[in-house]
C-alpha cells in the first residue's frame, strides 16, 4: 500500500490500523494540458519507497528515499504547513507565493505559526517552528510564480479551524469562517 495525499499524518493511517505503509510527500503537480511542475523533491518512506522513487524519477520527479519516521514526519508536516499557509493566505491576498512572502511575509508567518500549532496538536509532538517555516520558504522560493489560492483553500481553512476549535486553540489570523 502506498499513501499519497496532502495533509496526511501518521494518525490518518494509524486510525485505519494500517501498519508500515509506503508514504510519498508529493511536491509536484501535473494537470491536463500543462507541463509537469516540480516544486521540491517528493520523498518517500516505507517498504516500497524504492519502487515509488524509481517510478517518479523515471518521469523526471526528484524523489529521494527517507531514512526514518522522524524525517517522514518532518516532510509531511512541512508540506501541510506550506499548503495550508499559502491557501489560507490566498483567501486574504490571492497573489503568487513569491509575492506572499515578499509583500505579506508577516501575515504568512502568523498563519504558519497557527498551522504549526494545529500540526503539533494532530501529531502529539512539539515541532521546530523555525525549521518548518524555513522548509515552507524553500517551497515558496522553488516555485515563486504559483498562486496561493487553490480550489480546496476554503475547505482546508474550515478543517484547520475545526481542529483548533476542538482543542480550544486560538487562531486569530486564520479567524472564524
Amino acid at each position: 500500500m502506498a499513501l499519497v495525499k496532502n495533509e496526511l499524518l501518521p494518525r490518518d493511517w494509524q486510525a485505519h490500523h494500517i501498519e508500515n505503509p509506503t508514504v510519498t510527500v508529493v511536491w509536484f503537480e501535473k494537470k491536463k494540458q500543462l507541463e509537469l511542475t516540480n516544486i521540491l523533491q517528493s520523498p518517500s518512506f516505507g517498504p516500497n519507497a524504492e519502487i515509488i522513487s524509481n517510478a517518479l524519477q523515471a518521469v523526471g520527479v526528484p524523489a529521494p528515499i527517507l531514512v526514518n519516521e522522524q524525517d517522514l514526519l518532518y516532510e509531511l508536516v512541512r508540506k501541510a504547513v506550506y499548503i495550508l499557509t499559502v491557501n489560507i493566505s490566498g483567501l486574504v491576498n490571492n497573489c503568487t507565493v513569491g509575492d506572499l512572502w515578499m509583500i505579506h511575509e508577516s501575515l504568512a508567518r502568523e498563519i504558519a505559526e497557527e498551522v504549526i500549532l494545529i500540526q503539533e496538536l494532530l501529531t502529539g509532538q512539539t515541532l521546530s517552528h523555525e525549521k518548518l517555516i524555513n522548509g515552507m520558504v524553500e517551497g515558496i522560493e522553488d516555485c515563486t510564480h504559483r498562486f496561493c489560492l487553490g480550489r480546496s483553500a476554503l475547505l482546508r481553512l474550515k478543517r484547520a479551524l475545526s481542529y483548533a476549535e476542538n482543542a480550544k486553540l486560538s487562531t486569530p489570523k486564520s479567524g472564524p469562517c
